[in-house]
């Protein structure tokens, strides 16, 4: 059978069979206690390398179907606005100056340190790839620790409002400067002038939602909640989401840029179910949340090139960027400044990268700035911090 009916089966059976495998990996890694993301990741690498290891080609359109990378991307924006509604501004504010200091010094420390691994390994690659390399080395993902923390008794304690804060900061500044690299790799070329334009509207993209967010959700949210018709707020939240993608894709910022201050902006809206039942809008996204997410880690990991890590540069490349982002981001404990409070939990806390990291390699991979080997080199990372930093902390945790 040929045509579109048949090209419609043929994306049919790819989704379910990139499905079928995330539940799988989720429910493997559930069962090895680790993260969710890393057994999605893993049995993406997986399938992308099937061929490879067994000689049988047929999961190779993971890597190749169009269809799915588009539906991939929108998993990122949902992933994306899914933080920014569960991240408080104002909390982050009180928290105060530890959180600002741990996370300058986890984005300076783990930057220098990989510049330096960089420049020793793999001297010939160019600028942009070592600073994608560096800037993949400074997100941690909040939500790893976050789970551990709450498991241990301890998800009210100020060590995890230092590690959500810092790592929201970090997150920040890092897409501003990958958002303001991808415009400079598209552009062929380094043009200052555009460079601190783009670097404006940039950082008064980021600043609008930041003051709007903090001085007006409230208001917003509660004005939508009343004036808007239920069958309406899903169709905003997604029309948003996507506009603001949009709007920071066309000032030189990746779009999940803007995916995450649609969430802040959305955070305080309620819609209300036939029964009278009110839900928040992470809610309703829920199953959106729930389906494309584990969709878009599956095919970052089919990314992956296993032939790339017999290669001794890749490995050595992996194993150096991992001890630069354990010491990195231990060193950054030290950036809390209160009594009593536990400086190792917030470092260790912040070791692992998981989707934040891939995330940010993915941008890289996107625009040609890493190659397979770069790439797969992020893995190892991601992949050896996901797995022995959360057993560390929780062990740390439940020790007197």
């Amino acid at each position: 059978m040929a045509g579109p009916l048949a090209d419609t089966n043929y994306i049919l059976l790819a989704v379910i069979v990139v499905l079928a495998a995330a539940t799988f990996g989720e429910a493997l890694a559930r069962w090895l206690g680790l993260p969710e993301v890393t057994g999605e990741l893993c049995i993406g690498i997986l399938l992308g390398n099937l061929g490879l290891l067994s000689g049988w080609a047929f999961f190779d359109f993971i890597r190749e179907m169009p269809f799915l990378r588009v539906i991939g991307d929108m998993g990122a924006i949902i992933l994306l606005v899914t933080i920014g509604l569960h991240t408080d501004l104002g909390g982050v504010i009180k928290v105060g100056l530890s959180s600002f200091l741990v996370a300058v010094i986890g984005v300076i420390v783990p930057a220098g340190l990989g510049f330096l691994a960089c420049q020793l390994i793999m001297p010939e690659a160019s600028l942009c790839t070592k600073l994608f390399l560096v800037a993949s080395l400074c997100v941690n993902s909040a939500g790893i620790a976050i789970r551990v923390f709450t498991e241990s008794g301890k998800l009210d304690a100020p060590e995890t409002r230092i590690v959500i804060a810092a790592t929201l900061l970090d997150v920040i500044f890092i897409f501003f400067i990958v958002g303001m690299l991808s415009g400079i790799i598209q552009a062929g070329h380094f043009n200052p002038t555009g460079v601190l334009k783009e670097g404006g509207q940039a950082a008064l993209f980021l600043v609008f939602i930041g003051v709007v967010s903090l001085r007006y959700g409230q208001a917003l949210g509660g004005f939508i909640t009343r004036k808007f018709p239920e069958s309406l707020k899903v169709v905003v939240g997604v029309v948003a989401s996507l506009f603001l993608a949009y709007l920071a894709g066309i000032i030189g910022m990746s779009p999940i840029v803007g995916a995450f201050g649609a969430g802040l902006l959305m955070r305080d809206v309620r819609a209300k179910d036939p029964e009278g039942v009110e839900w928040s809008i992470e809610e309703m996204l829920r199953p959106a949340y729930l389906t494309l997410v584990p969709l878009f880690f599956v095919l970052l990991g089919a990314k992956v090139r296993l032939e790339s890590f017999w290669d001794r540069e890749v490995l050595m490349m992996g194993l150096a960027v991992t001890m630069v982002a354990v010491l990195g981001k231990l060193v950054a404990g030290f950036g809390v400044r209160e009594k009593g409070i536990n400086r190792l939990w917030v470092g260790v806390g912040m070791i692992p990268r998981a989707e934040m990291a891939l995330i940010v390699a993915s941008m890289g991979l996107a625009v040609g700035a890493l190659d397979a080997r770069a790439y797969s080199s992020v893995v190892i990372m991601v992949v050896l911090t996901s797995l022995f930093g959360p057993p560390v902390l929780r062990r740390l945790l439940s020790s007197p």
